[in-house]
């Protein structure tokens, strides 16, 4: 348990270290290449299973995720404030 509250730790550390350096909505990029390379090694090292499921939905993860950050793109992102 000692090992697990140390590495997130470090991780919170290190994630809020690169918002700090980058800015929030570039630090989030992170958050998509990391299901990338668990999937990945997944497959590699563990030898999980590299179904269709995950060749229809890869795509879409990352069209869903970097879509909102292009200029022109067709789903709607709004923020909204509670106040």
């Amino acid at each position: 348990m000692l090992r697990g509250v140390v590495c997130t730790a470090l991780a919170w550390m290190t994630f809020f270290a690169l918002v700090a350096e980058v800015g929030a909505s570039r630090a989030t990029v992170f958050t998509y290449v990391n299901p990338t390379v668990a999937v990945f090694l997944g497959v590699i090292l563990l030898g999980e299973p590299f179904s269709a499921a995950t060749v229809v939905g890869f795509p879409l993860f990352v069209v869903g995720g970097g879509c909102p950050r292009v200029a022109g793109c067709p789903i709607p992102c709004t923020i909204t404030s509670r106040g």
